[in-house]
C-alpha cells in the first residue's frame, strides 16, 4: 500500500473509532483510548521510531478528528478533555486545515542543484539558460549559488543530459497560493491569512502532517438531539462504491440525515437561476437582446 493511502487509511480508521465511541456509553473515555487501542504494548511499530512515538501521532490525528487545531495543543490535556470539549462546541473552528507537528518530516528546503550527471560539456548552456548569473564551473561540473537561485526551471530544461534537479517539498510545491511553509522550527505551518482551504497540501504530504479538522461529532451531536441535518455528496462518491445512487440516500438517511442531496444538483439550481436572470436581462440591455435570444433557448428550453 502507497504512502498517500496508508495515510488515508489511518485517518479513516481514528474517525471510525471516535464515531464508534461516541455511540458508546463511554464516550470520553473510548476517545482517550484510541491510540492505545491503535498501537498496544508490544505491538509492530510501522512507521516511526517506537510505538510512543507513535501514540503521540495518533493523539494528534484523533485531536484533529474531534475538530481541534494542533496549533492550540499545549500537549498537557487529555483526550477525553477534548473529547468533552467537543461535545460542548457550539460551532466548528473557522479555519478546516491544522498541522500536526510531530507528524512533520521537517523536510529539507527546495534547491536546485547539479548532480554527477554533469559532463561539462563546452557549450554551457545552463550557464547561458540562468538569467541571475547563479551557475559557474569549478573546472568539473556546473555548480549553482543557491542564494542567487530563483528556481526558474531554465537551467534544467537547457541540459542536454537532464543533469540538473530540483528537490521539493510536497506540501509547499502544492500549495497554490504559498500558503504553507517551515517556520523557525523547522516544521510546516500554514499561513491563515492566505490558506483558501483547498486541501492540496493535505492531498501531498506522505506523512500525512497537514490534515482536516473533522466536524464529525458537530454532525453527530446535531443528529443525537434531533436537529435537522442535511447531507450533500459528491458526484464521484458513487463511482468509489459499488453500489447504487438510491442505496446511498438510504444510507445516509439510516444514519439520521434528515435529507440528502448529490452535489451536482445545486449546480443545476443555480444554472436555472442564471438562465431566467439573463432572460430579464433584454429588458435591460436592448443591445444585446438578439445575441441572448439565441443562447437562451439552446442551453435552457
Amino acid at each position: 500500500m502507497s504512502e498517500e493511502l496508508e495515510t488515508r487509511r489511518l485517518k479513516r480508521e481514528v474517525l471510525v473509532r471516535i464515531i464508534k465511541a461516541f455511540m458508546s456509553d463511554n464516550y470520553a473515555e473510548n476517545v482517550r483510548l484510541i491510540p492505545y487501542e491503535m498501537r498496544p504494548k508490544g505491538c509492530e511499530v510501522p512507521f516511526r521510531c517506537c510505538v510512543y512515538k507513535e501514540r503521540a501521532v495518533l493523539r494528534s490525528r484523533t485531536i484533529a478528528g474531534l475538530g481541534f487545531a494542533m496549533e492550540d495543543d499545549d500537549e498537557k490535556t487529555l483526550l477525553s478533555d477534548f473529547a468533552e470539549k467537543a461535545l460542548k462546541r457550539e460551532h466548528p473552528e473557522p479555519e478546516p486545515l491544522t498541522v500536526l507537528q510531530n507528524a512533520c518530516k521537517g523536510c529539507p528546503s527546495s534547491k536546485v542543484f547539479g548532480t554527477e550527471l554533469c559532463q561539462n560539456c563546452v557549450a554551457k548552456p545552463c550557464m547561458k539558460a540562468c538569467r541571475f548569473g547563479a551557475i559557474s564551473n569549478d573546472g568539473h561540473r556546473s555548480v549553482i549559488d543557491s542564494e542567487k537561485c530563483k528556481k526558474c526551471g531554465m537551467c534544467m530544461a537547457a541540459c542536454p543530459y537532464r543533469a540538473i534537479v530540483k528537490t521539493i517539498v510536497p506540501c509547499e510545491e502544492a500549495c497554490p497560493v504559498g500558503a504553507i511553509a517551515k517556520g523557525e522550527d523547522g516544521l510546516a505551518h500554514i499561513d491563515k491569512d492566505k490558506c483558501i482551504s483547498c486541501g492540496k497540501c493535505v492531498s501531498a504530504c506522505p506523512f500525512g502532517a497537514p490534515h482536516a479538522k473533522s466536524q464529525v461529532i458537530d454532525i453527530l451531536k446535531n443528529i443525537k438531539e434531533g436537529k435537522e441535518v442535511i447531507a450533500m455528496f459528491a458526484p464521484a462518491l458513487i463511482g468509489h462504491l459499488p453500489c447504487k445512487p438510491e442505496q446511498i440516500q438510504d444510507a445516509f438517511l439510516k444514519i439520521g440525515f434528515s435529507a440528502v442531496y448529490e452535489v451536482a444538483q445545486g449546480a443545476d439550481v443555480t444554472a436555472k437561476t442564471e438562465a431566467k436572470d439573463f432572460q430579464r436581462r433584454p429588458q435591460r440591455f436592448p443591445r444585446r437582446e438578439s445575441s441572448l435570444r439565441g443562447l437562451i433557448p439552446r442551453f435552457y428550453p
